[in-house]
């Protein structure tokens, strides 16, 4: 599903211009602050350490973007998978066999589903798999 639906040539670029975009912004906090001068040509903590937790907010906020992406894709390639080989009974024991291999959490709390899961929860795959048939 991944390379009918072209997501590598895709994601690629997308997750390269997200990683600039941060280096860009942690040179723009912190790099002009470290290199302030306070004392002996030593940057001020005092003012980098706020200038970092500013960054990290808004890469926390922002990693639930790239995982709803992330999902986005999975959920497409998950359709395409099904719709070739018109085979949900299968594609679902796939799903059960490594949820019960991974000791994944087939339904994560919504929270921690929105932020950090990068592919649709096992149920939701389920669902959509019986949706298809």
């Amino acid at each position: 599903g991944h390379a009918r639906d072209h997501h590598v040539p895709l994601g690629t670029p997308l997750g390269v211009a997200g990683g600039g975009v941060a280096l860009l912004l942690f040179e723009l906090l912190l790099g002009r602050l470290a290199r302030r001068p306070r004392y002996a040509g030593r940057g001020d903590p005092l003012l980098v350490f706020p200038a970092y937790a500013l960054w990290l907010g808004m890469y926390l906020l922002a990693l639930p973007v790239g995982n709803a992406v992330s999902r986005e894709f999975e959920r497409s390639a998950d359709r395409t998978a099904l719709a070739l080989t018109g085979d949900p009974d299968t594609f679902i024991a796939n799903r059960v066999r490594i949820a019960r291999e991974n000791l994944g959490d087939v339904a994560p709390p919504p929270i921690a589903y929105w932020i950090l899961f990068t592919h649709p929860s096992t149920l939701e795959r389920i669902a959509m798999a019986e949706a298809s048939r």
